[in-house]
Protein backbone atom coordinates (compact mmCIF):
# COMPACT_ATOMS: atom_id res chain seq x y z
CA UNK A 1 0.00 0.00 0.00
CA UNK A 2 1.23 3.52 -0.78
CA UNK A 3 2.32 5.46 2.34
CA UNK A 4 -0.17 7.90 3.86
CA UNK A 5 0.33 11.60 3.11
CA UNK A 6 1.06 12.30 6.78
CA UNK A 7 4.01 9.92 6.64
CA UNK A 8 5.28 11.37 3.38
CA UNK A 9 5.28 14.87 4.88
CA UNK A 10 7.67 13.65 7.60
CA UNK A 11 10.36 12.61 5.12
CA UNK A 12 11.66 16.13 4.27
CA UNK A 13 11.72 17.04 7.98
CA UNK A 14 13.94 14.04 8.66
CA UNK A 15 16.24 14.86 5.76
CA UNK A 16 15.09 11.81 3.79
CA UNK A 17 13.47 13.65 0.88
CA UNK A 18 13.28 17.00 -0.91
CA UNK A 19 10.12 18.78 -2.06
CA UNK A 20 9.32 21.18 -4.89
CA UNK A 21 6.25 23.14 -5.84
CA UNK A 22 5.24 21.63 -9.17
CA UNK A 23 3.41 23.94 -11.49
CA UNK A 24 2.00 23.29 -14.92
CA UNK A 25 5.41 23.81 -16.50
CA UNK A 26 6.89 20.97 -14.46
CA UNK A 27 4.61 18.17 -15.56
CA UNK A 28 7.51 16.82 -17.60
CA UNK A 29 5.37 16.22 -20.68
CA UNK A 30 7.34 16.52 -23.91
CA UNK A 31 5.94 16.36 -27.40
CA UNK A 32 8.02 16.26 -30.56
CA UNK A 33 6.29 19.29 -32.05
CA UNK A 34 6.91 21.42 -28.96
CA UNK A 35 10.65 20.82 -28.67
CA UNK A 36 13.18 23.40 -29.72
CA UNK A 37 16.04 21.20 -30.90
CA UNK A 38 19.53 22.07 -29.81
CA UNK A 39 21.48 19.38 -31.62
CA UNK A 40 24.48 21.27 -32.94
CA UNK A 41 24.88 20.14 -36.52
CA UNK A 42 28.57 21.01 -36.58
CA UNK A 43 31.41 19.27 -38.38
CA UNK A 44 31.96 16.79 -35.51
CA UNK A 45 28.36 15.69 -35.51
CA UNK A 46 28.37 15.21 -39.29
CA UNK A 47 31.73 13.46 -39.26
CA UNK A 48 31.64 10.32 -41.36
CA UNK A 49 31.36 7.18 -39.31
CA UNK A 50 33.44 4.10 -40.00
CA UNK A 51 31.53 1.23 -41.64
CA UNK A 52 31.44 -0.61 -38.31
CA UNK A 53 30.19 2.46 -36.44
CA UNK A 54 27.55 3.05 -39.09
CA UNK A 55 26.30 -0.52 -38.89
CA UNK A 56 26.02 -0.34 -35.09
CA UNK A 57 24.11 2.95 -35.25
CA UNK A 58 21.76 1.48 -37.84
CA UNK A 59 20.99 -1.57 -35.69
CA UNK A 60 20.36 0.46 -32.54
CA UNK A 61 18.23 3.00 -34.43
CA UNK A 62 16.10 0.15 -35.77
CA UNK A 63 15.60 -1.07 -32.21
CA UNK A 64 14.62 2.45 -31.10
CA UNK A 65 12.12 2.78 -33.94
CA UNK A 66 10.30 -0.37 -32.81
CA UNK A 67 9.35 1.45 -29.59
CA UNK A 68 9.63 -1.80 -27.67
CA UNK A 69 12.04 -2.91 -24.97
CA UNK A 70 15.36 -4.36 -26.06
CA UNK A 71 18.87 -4.73 -24.62
CA UNK A 72 21.84 -4.82 -27.00
CA UNK A 73 25.52 -5.53 -26.31
CA UNK A 74 28.20 -3.53 -28.13
CA UNK A 75 31.62 -5.19 -28.07
CA UNK A 76 34.11 -2.69 -29.49
CA UNK A 77 37.88 -2.88 -29.08
CA UNK A 78 39.65 -0.01 -27.32
CA UNK A 79 39.89 2.96 -29.68
CA UNK A 80 37.11 1.72 -32.00
CA UNK A 81 35.03 4.86 -31.45
CA UNK A 82 32.28 3.76 -29.08
CA UNK A 83 31.90 7.28 -27.69
CA UNK A 84 31.22 8.62 -31.20
CA UNK A 85 28.52 5.96 -31.59
CA UNK A 86 26.93 7.00 -28.30
CA UNK A 87 26.95 10.63 -29.39
CA UNK A 88 25.32 9.86 -32.72
CA UNK A 89 22.61 7.68 -31.16
CA UNK A 90 21.75 10.29 -28.53
CA UNK A 91 21.46 12.86 -31.31
CA UNK A 92 19.00 10.58 -33.12
CA UNK A 93 16.94 10.22 -29.95
CA UNK A 94 16.78 13.99 -29.47
CA UNK A 95 15.75 14.62 -33.07
CA UNK A 96 12.82 12.27 -32.52
CA UNK A 97 11.72 14.07 -29.37
CA UNK A 98 13.10 11.67 -26.78
CA UNK A 99 15.68 11.84 -24.02
CA UNK A 100 18.64 9.65 -23.03
CA UNK A 101 20.89 8.67 -20.14
CA UNK A 102 24.60 7.88 -20.55
CA UNK A 103 26.15 6.08 -17.59
CA UNK A 104 29.88 5.87 -16.92
CA UNK A 105 31.34 3.70 -14.14
CA UNK A 106 33.11 6.35 -12.09
CA UNK A 107 32.37 9.92 -11.04
CA UNK A 108 35.85 10.94 -12.18
CA UNK A 109 34.91 10.16 -15.81
CA UNK A 110 31.70 12.20 -15.89
CA UNK A 111 33.16 15.66 -16.42
CA UNK A 112 35.47 14.49 -19.21
CA UNK A 113 32.77 12.77 -21.26
CA UNK A 114 30.24 15.50 -20.46
CA UNK A 115 32.53 18.13 -22.01
CA UNK A 116 32.78 16.01 -25.15
CA UNK A 117 28.99 15.78 -25.43
CA UNK A 118 28.26 19.39 -24.45
CA UNK A 119 30.10 20.56 -27.55
CA UNK A 120 27.22 19.00 -29.49
CA UNK A 121 24.21 19.26 -27.21
CA UNK A 122 24.83 22.40 -25.15
CA UNK A 123 22.64 23.18 -22.16
CA UNK A 124 20.29 20.26 -22.75
CA UNK A 125 22.85 18.06 -21.00
CA UNK A 126 23.45 17.79 -17.27
CA UNK A 127 25.82 15.76 -15.09
CA UNK A 128 24.40 13.76 -12.17
CA UNK A 129 26.26 11.76 -9.55
CA UNK A 130 26.34 11.17 -5.80
CA UNK A 131 29.16 13.67 -5.31
CA UNK A 132 26.93 16.68 -5.99
CA UNK A 133 25.75 18.90 -3.15
CA UNK A 134 22.11 18.60 -2.06
CA UNK A 135 21.26 21.96 -3.62
CA UNK A 136 22.93 21.01 -6.89
CA UNK A 137 20.96 17.77 -7.04
CA UNK A 138 17.70 19.56 -6.29
CA UNK A 139 18.32 22.12 -9.05
CA UNK A 140 19.27 19.37 -11.49
CA UNK A 141 16.13 17.34 -10.80
CA UNK A 142 13.99 20.46 -11.05
CA UNK A 143 15.45 21.28 -14.47
CA UNK A 144 14.88 17.68 -15.58
CA UNK A 145 11.24 17.71 -14.45
CA UNK A 146 10.67 21.05 -16.21
CA UNK A 147 11.86 19.54 -19.48
CA UNK A 148 14.94 21.76 -19.76
CA UNK A 149 17.26 18.75 -19.70
CA UNK A 150 17.10 15.91 -22.20
CA UNK A 151 20.46 14.20 -21.68
CA UNK A 152 21.85 13.02 -18.36
CA UNK A 153 25.47 11.89 -18.05
CA UNK A 154 26.54 10.38 -14.77
CA UNK A 155 27.64 7.53 -12.56
CA UNK A 156 25.33 4.72 -11.45
CA UNK A 157 22.84 6.84 -9.46
CA UNK A 158 22.03 8.81 -12.63
CA UNK A 159 20.07 5.78 -13.83
CA UNK A 160 17.17 7.05 -11.69
CA UNK A 161 17.00 10.46 -13.42
CA UNK A 162 13.29 11.24 -14.09
CA UNK A 163 13.74 12.25 -17.73
CA UNK A 164 10.46 12.56 -19.62
CA UNK A 165 10.06 10.43 -22.75
CA UNK A 166 13.17 8.41 -21.89
CA UNK A 167 14.03 6.19 -24.85
CA UNK A 168 17.67 5.17 -24.46
CA UNK A 169 20.00 4.24 -21.58
CA UNK A 170 23.66 3.55 -22.41
CA UNK A 171 26.05 1.86 -19.98
CA UNK A 172 29.62 2.50 -21.06
CA UNK A 173 32.17 -0.02 -19.72
CA UNK A 174 29.22 -2.20 -18.72
CA UNK A 175 31.55 -4.78 -17.14
CA UNK A 176 32.66 -2.44 -14.36
CA UNK A 177 31.79 -3.44 -10.79
CA UNK A 178 31.27 0.25 -9.94
CA UNK A 179 27.75 -0.05 -11.39
CA UNK A 180 26.88 -2.24 -8.40
CA UNK A 181 26.05 -0.42 -5.16
CA UNK A 182 26.96 -2.52 -2.14
CA UNK A 183 25.48 -0.13 0.42
CA UNK A 184 21.75 0.07 1.07
CA UNK A 185 19.75 0.44 -1.05
CA UNK A 186 21.60 -2.26 -3.00
CA UNK A 187 21.16 -2.25 -6.75
CA UNK A 188 22.98 -2.76 -10.03
CA UNK A 189 22.55 0.09 -12.50
CA UNK A 190 22.35 -2.40 -15.36
CA UNK A 191 19.33 -4.11 -13.81
CA UNK A 192 17.65 -0.79 -13.03
CA UNK A 193 18.21 0.37 -16.61
CA UNK A 194 16.65 -2.80 -17.97
CA UNK A 195 13.61 -2.51 -15.72
CA UNK A 196 13.07 1.17 -16.60
CA UNK A 197 13.33 0.53 -20.32
CA UNK A 198 11.10 -2.53 -20.04
CA UNK A 199 8.43 -0.31 -18.50
CA UNK A 200 8.99 2.57 -20.94
CA UNK A 201 9.49 0.37 -24.01
CA UNK A 202 12.94 1.74 -24.72
CA UNK A 203 16.44 0.48 -25.48
CA UNK A 204 19.40 -0.38 -23.24
CA UNK A 205 22.83 -0.38 -24.91
CA UNK A 206 25.67 -2.09 -23.04
CA UNK A 207 29.10 -1.09 -24.34
CA UNK A 208 32.57 -2.43 -23.54
CA UNK A 209 35.88 -3.53 -25.00
CA UNK A 210 35.83 -6.34 -22.43
CA UNK A 211 32.20 -7.32 -21.74
CA UNK A 212 31.35 -9.18 -18.58
CA UNK A 213 31.22 -12.93 -19.06
CA UNK A 214 27.54 -12.88 -18.09
CA UNK A 215 26.67 -10.31 -20.78
CA UNK A 216 28.74 -11.97 -23.50
CA UNK A 217 27.36 -15.41 -22.62
CA UNK A 218 23.84 -14.01 -22.99
CA UNK A 219 24.81 -12.72 -26.44
CA UNK A 220 26.25 -16.11 -27.43
CA UNK A 221 23.00 -17.86 -26.51
CA UNK A 222 20.91 -15.37 -28.47
CA UNK A 223 19.29 -13.72 -25.45
CA UNK A 224 20.89 -10.36 -26.32
CA UNK A 225 21.80 -9.10 -29.83
CA UNK A 226 25.57 -8.70 -30.24
CA UNK A 227 27.03 -5.71 -32.10
CA UNK A 228 30.76 -5.61 -32.80
CA UNK A 229 33.46 -3.10 -33.73
CA UNK A 230 36.72 -4.99 -34.22
CA UNK A 231 38.89 -2.23 -35.69
CA UNK A 232 40.25 0.99 -34.24
CA UNK A 233 39.31 4.27 -35.90
CA UNK A 234 41.47 4.91 -38.98
CA UNK A 235 42.51 1.24 -38.73
CA UNK A 236 45.21 2.04 -36.21
CA UNK A 237 46.72 -1.23 -34.95
CA UNK A 238 46.32 -2.42 -31.39
CA UNK A 239 49.67 -2.05 -29.60
CA UNK A 240 52.02 -5.04 -29.42
CA UNK A 241 52.34 -6.44 -25.89
CA UNK A 242 55.54 -7.82 -24.35
CA UNK A 243 55.13 -10.10 -21.33
CA UNK A 244 58.15 -10.04 -19.02
CA UNK A 245 58.77 -12.96 -16.66
CA UNK A 246 59.99 -11.27 -13.48
CA UNK A 247 61.46 -14.56 -12.22
CA UNK A 248 64.06 -14.31 -14.96
CA UNK A 249 64.82 -10.72 -13.94
CA UNK A 250 65.83 -11.98 -10.50
CA UNK A 251 68.10 -14.59 -12.09
CA UNK A 252 69.76 -11.78 -14.07
CA UNK A 253 70.42 -9.95 -10.81
CA UNK A 254 67.86 -7.20 -11.44
CA UNK A 255 66.30 -6.41 -8.03
CA UNK A 256 64.36 -3.37 -9.26
CA UNK A 257 60.58 -3.43 -9.55
CA UNK A 258 61.13 -2.51 -13.22
CA UNK A 259 62.36 -5.08 -15.73
CA UNK A 260 65.34 -4.21 -17.90
CA UNK A 261 63.04 -4.14 -20.92
CA UNK A 262 60.64 -1.66 -19.33
CA UNK A 263 63.52 0.53 -18.17
CA UNK A 264 64.95 0.60 -21.69
CA UNK A 265 61.58 1.42 -23.27
CA UNK A 266 60.95 4.20 -20.75
CA UNK A 267 64.35 5.70 -21.56
CA UNK A 268 63.73 5.59 -25.32
CA UNK A 269 60.22 7.03 -24.95
CA UNK A 270 61.61 9.96 -22.95
CA UNK A 271 64.30 10.55 -25.57
CA UNK A 272 61.64 10.77 -28.30
CA UNK A 273 59.68 13.34 -26.31
CA UNK A 274 56.71 10.97 -25.97
CA UNK A 275 54.73 10.03 -22.87
CA UNK A 276 54.35 6.86 -20.80
CA UNK A 277 51.77 5.51 -18.37
CA UNK A 278 52.67 3.10 -15.56
CA UNK A 279 49.84 1.12 -14.00
CA UNK A 280 49.70 -0.50 -10.57
CA UNK A 281 46.41 -1.33 -8.89
CA UNK A 282 47.62 -0.33 -5.46
CA UNK A 283 47.89 3.17 -4.05
CA UNK A 284 50.27 4.28 -1.33
CA UNK A 285 53.91 3.38 -0.87
CA UNK A 286 54.01 -0.13 0.58
CA UNK A 287 51.65 -3.02 0.97
CA UNK A 288 52.88 -3.90 4.46
CA UNK A 289 54.75 -2.46 7.38
CA UNK A 290 56.40 -5.56 8.85
CA UNK A 291 58.94 -6.66 11.45
CA UNK A 292 61.90 -8.45 9.82
CA UNK A 293 62.61 -10.49 12.97
CA UNK A 294 59.22 -11.93 13.99
CA UNK A 295 57.15 -11.26 10.86
CA UNK A 296 54.51 -9.20 12.68
CA UNK A 297 52.43 -7.13 10.25
CA UNK A 298 50.94 -3.91 11.59
CA UNK A 299 47.19 -3.96 11.03
CA UNK A 300 44.19 -1.73 11.59
CA UNK A 301 42.77 -2.35 15.07
CA UNK A 302 39.19 -2.07 13.79
CA UNK A 303 39.37 -3.68 10.33
CA UNK A 304 42.10 -6.34 10.69
CA UNK A 305 43.78 -5.41 7.42
CA UNK A 306 47.36 -4.31 6.89
CA UNK A 307 47.99 -0.59 7.22
CA UNK A 308 49.60 1.07 4.22
CA UNK A 309 52.60 3.33 4.66
CA UNK A 310 52.51 6.79 3.04
CA UNK A 311 55.71 8.81 2.82
CA UNK A 312 53.75 12.07 2.68
CA UNK A 313 53.13 12.76 6.35
CA UNK A 314 55.08 9.62 7.36
CA UNK A 315 51.86 7.84 8.35
CA UNK A 316 50.20 4.45 8.08
CA UNK A 317 46.59 4.46 6.89
CA UNK A 318 43.74 1.97 6.74
CA UNK A 319 42.18 2.14 3.28
CA UNK A 320 38.81 0.94 4.57
CA UNK A 321 37.99 3.02 7.66
CA UNK A 322 40.75 5.64 7.16
CA UNK A 323 42.34 5.00 10.58
CA UNK A 324 45.76 6.64 10.67
CA UNK A 325 48.80 6.24 12.91
CA UNK A 326 52.56 6.88 12.97
CA UNK A 327 54.86 3.90 12.17
CA UNK A 328 56.38 2.49 15.38
CA UNK A 329 60.14 2.59 15.94
CA UNK A 330 60.08 -0.88 17.49
CA UNK A 331 57.93 -3.92 16.82
CA UNK A 332 54.79 -3.93 19.02
CA UNK A 333 55.05 -7.74 19.20
CA UNK A 334 58.73 -8.52 19.91
CA UNK A 335 60.36 -5.14 20.47
CA UNK A 336 62.76 -5.46 17.53
CA UNK A 337 63.99 -2.30 15.83
CA UNK A 338 64.02 -4.00 12.39
CA UNK A 339 60.82 -2.45 11.07
CA UNK A 340 60.74 -2.38 7.27
CA UNK A 341 58.36 -1.26 4.56
CA UNK A 342 57.55 -3.92 1.95
CA UNK A 343 55.39 -4.09 -1.15
CA UNK A 344 54.69 -2.02 -4.20
CA UNK A 345 52.31 0.90 -4.38
CA UNK A 346 51.88 3.85 -6.73
CA UNK A 347 53.86 6.16 -4.47
CA UNK A 348 56.82 3.77 -4.41
CA UNK A 349 56.65 3.40 -8.20
CA UNK A 350 56.74 7.19 -8.50
CA UNK A 351 59.76 7.45 -6.19
CA UNK A 352 61.75 4.73 -7.98
CA UNK A 353 61.01 6.28 -11.38
CA UNK A 354 62.31 9.61 -10.08
CA UNK A 355 65.50 7.85 -9.03
CA UNK A 356 65.95 6.21 -12.45
CA UNK A 357 65.03 9.27 -14.53
CA UNK A 358 65.71 12.42 -12.46
CA UNK A 359 64.99 14.77 -15.36
CA UNK A 360 61.55 13.28 -16.08
CA UNK A 361 58.41 15.10 -14.97
CA UNK A 362 56.12 12.63 -13.18
CA UNK A 363 52.48 12.79 -12.11
CA UNK A 364 50.57 10.33 -9.92
CA UNK A 365 46.86 9.58 -10.31
CA UNK A 366 45.24 7.63 -7.49
CA UNK A 367 42.72 8.11 -4.70
CA UNK A 368 45.19 9.95 -2.48
CA UNK A 369 46.23 12.53 -5.09
CA UNK A 370 42.64 13.22 -6.19
CA UNK A 371 40.99 13.85 -2.82
CA UNK A 372 40.64 17.60 -3.31
CA UNK A 373 38.11 19.15 -5.66
CA UNK A 374 39.24 19.33 -9.30
CA UNK A 375 42.49 17.45 -8.52
CA UNK A 376 41.62 14.67 -10.98
CA UNK A 377 40.98 17.13 -13.80
CA UNK A 378 44.07 19.18 -12.95
CA UNK A 379 46.37 16.13 -13.09
CA UNK A 380 44.92 14.91 -16.38
CA UNK A 381 45.02 18.44 -17.78
CA UNK A 382 48.74 18.73 -17.07
CA UNK A 383 49.39 15.36 -18.66
CA UNK A 384 47.26 16.20 -21.69
CA UNK A 385 49.20 19.46 -22.14
CA UNK A 386 52.38 17.36 -22.00
CA UNK A 387 53.61 19.09 -18.85
CA UNK A 388 54.66 15.65 -17.58
CA UNK A 389 56.45 12.72 -19.18
CA UNK A 390 55.14 9.82 -17.08
CA UNK A 391 51.77 9.23 -15.42
CA UNK A 392 51.74 6.67 -12.60
CA UNK A 393 48.32 5.48 -11.49
CA UNK A 394 45.76 2.93 -10.42
CA UNK A 395 42.69 1.73 -12.34
CA UNK A 396 41.48 5.34 -12.39
CA UNK A 397 43.59 5.75 -15.52
CA UNK A 398 42.65 2.42 -17.12
CA UNK A 399 39.64 3.61 -19.08
CA UNK A 400 38.12 6.55 -20.85
CA UNK A 401 41.40 8.43 -21.32
CA UNK A 402 42.80 9.37 -24.71
CA UNK A 403 46.27 10.94 -24.88
CA UNK A 404 47.71 11.15 -28.43
CA UNK A 405 51.31 11.38 -27.20
CA UNK A 406 51.20 8.23 -25.03
CA UNK A 407 53.15 5.50 -26.79
CA UNK A 408 54.19 3.29 -23.86
CA UNK A 409 52.10 1.60 -21.17
CA UNK A 410 53.72 -0.48 -18.44
CA UNK A 411 51.86 -2.81 -16.07
CA UNK A 412 54.18 -3.06 -13.09
CA UNK A 413 52.67 -6.08 -11.27
CA UNK A 414 49.89 -7.98 -13.03
CA UNK A 415 49.93 -10.63 -10.28
CA UNK A 416 48.41 -8.27 -7.71
CA UNK A 417 45.09 -8.50 -9.58
CA UNK A 418 45.41 -12.15 -10.56
CA UNK A 419 45.82 -13.50 -7.04
CA UNK A 420 42.76 -11.95 -5.42
CA UNK A 421 40.62 -14.56 -3.55
CA UNK A 422 37.73 -14.43 -6.02
CA UNK A 423 36.58 -16.67 -8.86
CA UNK A 424 36.32 -13.55 -11.04
CA UNK A 425 40.00 -12.64 -10.51
CA UNK A 426 41.08 -13.83 -13.97
CA UNK A 427 38.20 -12.04 -15.66
CA UNK A 428 39.04 -8.79 -13.87
CA UNK A 429 42.73 -9.20 -14.64
CA UNK A 430 42.04 -9.70 -18.34
CA UNK A 431 39.67 -6.73 -18.43
CA UNK A 432 42.03 -4.39 -16.63
CA UNK A 433 45.08 -5.40 -18.66
CA UNK A 434 43.14 -4.95 -21.90
CA UNK A 435 41.76 -1.57 -20.85
CA UNK A 436 45.17 -0.31 -19.69
CA UNK A 437 46.89 -1.55 -22.84
CA UNK A 438 44.28 0.32 -24.86
CA UNK A 439 45.68 3.66 -23.66
CA UNK A 440 48.75 3.25 -25.90
CA UNK A 441 49.03 4.20 -29.56
CA UNK A 442 45.63 5.85 -29.94
CA UNK A 443 46.83 8.45 -32.48
CA UNK A 444 49.23 8.39 -35.42
CA UNK A 445 52.15 7.34 -33.21
CA UNK A 446 52.42 3.56 -32.68
CA UNK A 447 52.21 2.28 -29.13
CA UNK A 448 53.67 -0.58 -27.11
CA UNK A 449 52.81 -2.32 -23.85
CA UNK A 450 54.92 -4.15 -21.25
CA UNK A 451 53.24 -6.49 -18.75
CA UNK A 452 55.40 -7.62 -15.81
CA UNK A 453 54.35 -10.83 -14.07
CA UNK A 454 55.59 -13.85 -12.13
CA UNK A 455 52.99 -16.07 -13.88
CA UNK A 456 53.33 -15.44 -17.64
CA UNK A 457 51.74 -18.83 -18.33
CA UNK A 458 48.34 -17.79 -16.93
CA UNK A 459 45.57 -17.70 -19.54
CA UNK A 460 44.44 -14.19 -18.57
CA UNK A 461 47.96 -12.84 -19.18
CA UNK A 462 48.40 -14.76 -22.44
CA UNK A 463 45.05 -13.78 -23.96
CA UNK A 464 45.33 -10.14 -22.84
CA UNK A 465 48.77 -9.90 -24.46
CA UNK A 466 47.19 -11.13 -27.71
CA UNK A 467 44.13 -8.83 -27.45
CA UNK A 468 42.07 -12.01 -27.71
CA UNK A 469 38.78 -11.51 -25.89
CA UNK A 470 37.02 -14.41 -27.60
CA UNK A 471 39.84 -16.81 -26.75
CA UNK A 472 39.76 -15.74 -23.11
CA UNK A 473 35.96 -15.96 -22.99
CA UNK A 474 35.79 -19.55 -24.21
CA UNK A 475 38.57 -20.69 -21.86
CA UNK A 476 37.10 -18.92 -18.85
CA UNK A 477 33.51 -19.95 -19.56
CA UNK A 478 34.66 -23.58 -19.62
CA UNK A 479 36.29 -23.10 -16.23
CA UNK A 480 33.10 -21.53 -14.83
CA UNK A 481 30.92 -24.33 -16.16
CA UNK A 482 33.17 -27.06 -14.76
CA UNK A 483 33.04 -25.48 -11.30
CA UNK A 484 29.39 -24.45 -11.37
CA UNK A 485 30.07 -20.71 -11.11
CA UNK A 486 28.04 -17.86 -12.66
CA UNK A 487 26.73 -17.42 -15.30
CA UNK A 488 25.71 -21.08 -14.95
CA UNK A 489 24.39 -20.51 -11.44
CA UNK A 490 23.14 -17.70 -9.24
CA UNK A 491 24.74 -16.89 -5.89
CA UNK A 492 23.24 -15.31 -2.80
CA UNK A 493 25.72 -14.34 -0.09
CA UNK A 494 24.76 -13.71 3.52
CA UNK A 495 27.29 -11.81 5.64
CA UNK A 496 26.78 -12.04 9.40
CA UNK A 497 28.06 -9.03 11.35
CA UNK A 498 28.50 -8.58 15.10
CA UNK A 499 30.97 -6.89 17.44
CA UNK A 500 31.69 -10.20 19.23
CA UNK A 501 33.67 -12.72 17.19
CA UNK A 502 32.48 -15.80 19.08
CA UNK A 503 28.84 -14.85 18.58
CA UNK A 504 29.17 -14.24 14.85
CA UNK A 505 30.97 -17.59 14.36
CA UNK A 506 28.26 -19.47 16.26
CA UNK A 507 25.62 -17.57 14.32
CA UNK A 508 27.21 -18.49 10.99
CA UNK A 509 27.20 -22.19 11.87
CA UNK A 510 23.60 -21.93 13.07
CA UNK A 511 22.57 -20.34 9.76
CA UNK A 512 24.22 -23.16 7.81
CA UNK A 513 22.38 -25.74 9.91
CA UNK A 514 19.10 -23.88 9.36
CA UNK A 515 19.69 -23.86 5.61
CA UNK A 516 20.61 -27.54 5.47
CA UNK A 517 17.25 -28.44 6.97
CA UNK A 518 15.61 -27.20 3.79
CA UNK A 519 17.73 -29.15 1.29
CA UNK A 520 15.83 -31.79 -0.68
CA UNK A 521 17.79 -34.53 -2.49
CA UNK A 522 16.67 -36.50 -5.53
CA UNK A 523 16.67 -40.31 -5.68
CA UNK A 524 20.40 -40.29 -6.43
CA UNK A 525 21.21 -38.08 -3.47
CA UNK A 526 21.91 -35.02 -5.63
CA UNK A 527 20.68 -31.54 -4.79
CA UNK A 528 20.09 -28.47 -6.94
CA UNK A 529 21.61 -26.17 -4.31
CA UNK A 530 25.09 -25.79 -2.83
CA UNK A 531 25.92 -24.19 0.51
CA UNK A 532 29.37 -22.59 0.76
CA UNK A 533 30.80 -21.84 4.19
CA UNK A 534 30.59 -20.64 6.82
CA UNK A 535 33.88 -18.79 6.46
CA UNK A 536 35.44 -15.48 7.50
CA UNK A 537 34.65 -12.67 5.08
CA UNK A 538 37.45 -11.36 2.86
CA UNK A 539 37.63 -8.44 5.30
CA UNK A 540 37.06 -10.40 8.54
CA UNK A 541 36.80 -7.31 10.73
CA UNK A 542 35.56 -3.92 9.62
CA UNK A 543 34.90 -0.88 11.81
CA UNK A 544 35.36 -3.04 14.90
CA UNK A 545 32.71 -5.58 13.83
CA UNK A 546 33.49 -9.21 12.93
CA UNK A 547 32.18 -10.60 9.66
CA UNK A 548 31.51 -14.18 8.54
CA UNK A 549 29.75 -15.24 5.39
CA UNK A 550 27.60 -18.06 4.01
CA UNK A 551 26.84 -18.40 0.29
CA UNK A 552 24.21 -20.43 -1.52
CA UNK A 553 24.46 -21.42 -5.21
CA UNK A 554 21.65 -22.61 -7.45
CA UNK A 555 20.50 -22.50 -11.06
CA UNK A 556 16.98 -21.12 -10.48
CA UNK A 557 16.78 -17.74 -8.74
CA UNK A 558 13.19 -18.19 -7.52
CA UNK A 559 14.10 -21.53 -5.92
CA UNK A 560 17.23 -19.99 -4.40
CA UNK A 561 15.37 -17.04 -2.89
CA UNK A 562 12.65 -19.20 -1.36
CA UNK A 563 15.23 -21.62 0.03
CA UNK A 564 17.16 -18.77 1.66
CA UNK A 565 13.97 -17.11 2.93
CA UNK A 566 12.88 -20.25 4.75
CA UNK A 567 16.39 -20.87 6.07
CA UNK A 568 16.67 -17.36 7.51
CA UNK A 569 13.25 -17.75 9.16
CA UNK A 570 14.45 -20.92 10.89
CA UNK A 571 17.70 -19.16 11.87
CA UNK A 572 15.73 -16.28 13.43
CA UNK A 573 14.16 -18.73 15.89
CA UNK A 574 17.62 -19.58 17.30
CA UNK A 575 18.48 -17.28 20.27
CA UNK A 576 22.04 -16.93 18.90
CA UNK A 577 20.63 -14.85 16.01
CA UNK A 578 19.65 -12.01 18.36
CA UNK A 579 21.67 -8.88 17.58
CA UNK A 580 23.43 -10.33 14.53
CA UNK A 581 23.12 -8.18 11.43
CA UNK A 582 22.51 -10.03 8.15
CA UNK A 583 23.75 -8.43 4.94
CA UNK A 584 22.22 -10.25 1.95
CA UNK A 585 23.61 -9.79 -1.57
CA UNK A 586 22.14 -11.36 -4.70
CA UNK A 587 24.75 -12.28 -7.33
CA UNK A 588 27.57 -10.35 -5.59
CA UNK A 589 30.34 -9.12 -7.85
CA UNK A 590 33.06 -10.32 -5.48
CA UNK A 591 33.24 -13.37 -3.24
Amino acid sequence: MFPARSRLRLLPKRGLAMTWEIGESMTGMMHEADIELNVHQGPDYLRTLTPEQGKVCEKVTQALDKQSYETLLLHGVTGSGKTEVYQRLIGEVLVKGGSAILLVPEISLTSQIARYFQDQFGEQLIVLHSGLQVGEKAKAWQDILQGKIRIVVGARSAVFAPLPDLRLIILDEEHESAYHQEENPKYHARNVARKRMEQLRGVVLLGSATPSLEAYAAAQTGKVPLLTMEERVNRRPLPPVEVVDMREELIKGNRSMFSLSLQDKLKRTLERGEQSMLFLNRRGYSTFVVCRECGYVIRCHDCDIALTYHTQGHTMRCHYCNHEEVPPRTCPECGSRYIRFFGQGTQRVEDEIKGLYPAAQILRLDFDTTRSKDAYENILGKFRRQEADILVGTQMMAKGLDFPNVTLVGVVAADQMLNMPDFRARERTFQLLTQVAGRAGRSQKPGQVVIQTYTPEDRAIIQASQHNFKGFFWEEIGYRKARNYPPFTHVIRVTLIHEKEEKVIKGAHSLVNSLRQGIVSDQNGNTSLDILGPAPAVIPRLKNHFRWQVSVKGKLMDTLREFLHQGVRRFARDPISSGIQLNIEVDPLSM
